[in-house]
């Protein structure tokens, strides 16, 4: 696999012989975070309680900051299933301990996410 850093955007290649583990976990976390925080407009407990749609958004956003072979396009969107629920469950569970609502979600939404 190799990943080449271009300025903030990724190029994944070589999926073939890789794994979901082994996707770059520090860039792809990043960018996952990127298009959580970008739009977190409504309380969402956790990834299965994603709508198709928001999930679709988040994708979208994804898919700008990282690219890849089109033949892949099935490993990616695993990867980002599987990674996008790991980092939603620690960002919520982070804002959850500190007790303070973090900037990325709004106001409504972390009254919501309180109950």
């Amino acid at each position: 696999m190799q990943v080449n850093l271009e300025p903030k955007h990724y190029i994944i290649r070589d999926f073939a012989k890789t794994t979901i583990s082994q996707v770059p976990a520090k860039e792809v976390a990043g960018v996952i975070n990127y298009a959580i925080r970008k739009q977190f407009y409504k309380p969402i407990h956790h990834w299965s309680a994603l709508d198709p749609d928001t999930k679709a958004d988040w994708f979208k956003l994804f898919g700008e900051k990282v690219s890849w072979d089109p033949f892949d396009h099935a490993f990616v969107y695993s990867a980002f299933e599987k990674k996008g629920r790991k980092r939603l469950n620690d960002m919520l569970g982070k804002a959850r301990r500190k007790g303070t609502r973090p900037s990325w979600i709004g106001d409504d939404a972390w009254v919501e996410l309180q109950t």
